[in-house]
């Protein structure tokens, strides 16, 4: 199931990079750890096997040292346009668990990626809804909106940051060389 109900949470970002780099940081568990976590947290660790039935098992560290785990469960994959995944808060063996802040989180939230890009721009709409969730959950999840679009703004900001280092030469490897050298 891919298709969305609501409530619906919905952003756009828009990326100064190529569609194709842009899904390889979304990808590769060498770029994921060096922008996917909340701000002022701490990339800690994570696992990554990036295939449709695979996982992204991943720790953040809070400022005073308290680790949160999550998980991605990758549902579809469409390089470079599209990915589909199930989000979840994990324990550190991967297994699903409540919400640290809230026990009305939704267990699994669905969540659709999909990169545009137009004249070296690339767009990210992120769509997220609950999945399988109570009608507590998904209220709790409906009335998270705003919290949720500014961690995911925060995020985001992490990434462009990221991408800038990649475009500028400052941080670059053999993984997205190539990606680089087609498209600047």
């Amino acid at each position: 199931m891919t298709d969305h109900r609501p409530p619906i949470f919905s952003l756009t970002h828009s990326f100064d990079a190529p569609r194709e780099l842009v899904f390889i940081a979304h990808s590769q568990a060498a770029h994921l750890s060096r922008w996917w976590w909340a701000k002022g947290f701490a990339f800690a660790k994570c696992t990554l096997d990036f295939r449709p039935g695979g996982n992204f098992h991943y720790c953040m560290r809070s400022p005073d040292g308290h680790e949160i785990w999550g998980k991605f469960a990758y549902r579809e994959i469409i390089a470079p346009e599209r990915i589909v995944f199930t989000s979840s808060f994990a324990d550190e063996t991967g297994a699903t668990v409540r919400a640290p802040f809230t026990a009305e989180w939704p267990l699994e939230v669905l969540n659709t990626l999909t990169l545009t890009e137009q004249g070296g721009t690339t767009a990210v709409e992120m769509l997220g809804s609950p999945l399988n969730a109570t009608q507590a959950e998904r209220r709790s999840f409906g009335a998270a909106r705003e919290s949720v679009s500014q961690c995911l703004a925060g995020t985001f900001g992490q990434l462009s940051e990221h991408l800038a280092a990649l475009r500028s030469g400052t941080m670059v490897d053999e993984v997205h060389h190539a990606a680089l050298t087609r498209t600047t």
